[in-house]
């Protein structure tokens, strides 16, 4: 289990694919954008051979509301919740900002967490986001 905050990898100029796209690091470097971004970006990248999965926190302008979930589909899923492409919870409370994200390779680990983080206390959620994100800073929009 790893939060995005312990991520410290580089991220090289290597291609690595990102949803139906590809996208190299070094050109998002070279435009300008914040190493931290584009570490973010990393962790929706998928390998051949091994899975990525991400348990992760969203909330609204006003933080008074904070959505768990869980995703095989790296920020796939994310944008989705963000871009109200499905009704639901995320749409109907306008759920629009990635606060907290980790990050697993097995799946297991992954639901464990999310039902976990699912079972706290809005104060330890609040603590948890607020140890590696005391800002509430978007961690998507800082990606892009």
């Amino acid at each position: 289990m790893r939060s995005l905050a312990q991520d410290d990898r580089g991220v090289g100029g290597k291609r690595r694919r990102v949803g139906y796209g590809v996208v190299r690091a070094w050109e998002l470097r070279r435009q300008g954008a914040p190493i931290e971004a584009i570490q973010l970006l990393g962790e929706g990248f998928m390998k051949k051979d091994q899975h990525i999965y991400h348990v992760y926190i969203l909330t609204n302008q006003h933080h008074t509301v904070l959505y768990i979930g869980m995703t095989g589909r790296g920020l796939l899923r994310i944008k989705e919740h963000i871009q109200k492409r499905y009704d639901g919870f995320t749409k109907q409370y306008n759920v629009n900002k990635l606060v907290y994200l980790e990050r697993f390779t097995e799946v297991s680990e992954a639901i464990e967490r999310e039902k976990q983080l699912k079972k706290w206390t809005r104060k330890k959620k609040i603590g948890l986001i607020e140890k590696y994100n005391s800002e509430w800073e978007d961690l998507l929009l800082k990606a892009m």
